[in-house]
């Protein structure tokens, strides 16, 4: 198998279809990395993640909401409850809604925002770490740590164009542990 690390539509590659990144993450790991792609060779056993709650919050739309702490060798996934409103609804019925984005803040105060999609909100999907380019994702594949630059403090739900959604977002954050494979360590 092949991994590009590309965005589509401004979406990043891991935020895309979240069983298929569960299914990569379990059976398969890096086997080198090229400068275009990475190919990925199967794993002989399944290496399984444990998820623990590691917080929720109702944040507004354009509000900063604070990033929760992790414990060493955890990654952090979120899951956003976004409630269609009528006009919502409607739109999505006979168009498309507008897009959501997550204005991510770093601990050095750059800004990175993300497309959210939002078939897949509601289900957990990486947080921190997010690769920003092949080297990080090889890196992340392979369970290395996260480095500290990358670190988010805080998150802002923007919508773009009209207001197709509740007032409020519900985000439960999820820590991600690694587990290794029966006798591996």
């Amino acid at each position: 198998m092949l991994y590009f690390h590309e965005a589509i539509d401004a979406r990043h590659p891991l935020l895309q279809d979240t069983g298929a990144l569960a299914a990569i993450l379990e059976w398969y790991e890096p086997a080198y990395k090229d400068s275009r792609a990475l190919p990925l060779k199967r794993r002989r056993t399944p290496r399984r993640r444990s998820f623990r709650e590691a917080g929720s919050a109702t944040t507004g739309w354009e509000q900063p909401l604070e990033i929760p702490s992790l414990e060493a060798g955890e990654t952090l996934w979120a899951s956003y409850g976004l409630r269609p409103t009528l006009f919502g609804r409607l739109r999505w019925f006979f168009f498309r809604t507008s897009p959501v984005m997550l204005d991510v803040m770093d601990a050095e105060g750059n800004i990175r925002w993300y497309l959210l999609i939002r078939d897949f909100a509601g289900s957990p999907m990486p947080f921190h770490p997010l690769p920003r380019n092949l080297e990080e994702a090889a890196a992340y594949f392979r369970g290395d740590p996260a480095q500290e630059w990358a670190r988010p403090i805080s998150v802002v739900v923007r919508e773009i164009g009209p207001r197709e959604y509740g007032d409020e977002v519900r985000i439960r954050w999820y820590a991600v542990r690694r587990q290794p494979p029966d006798g591996e360590p």
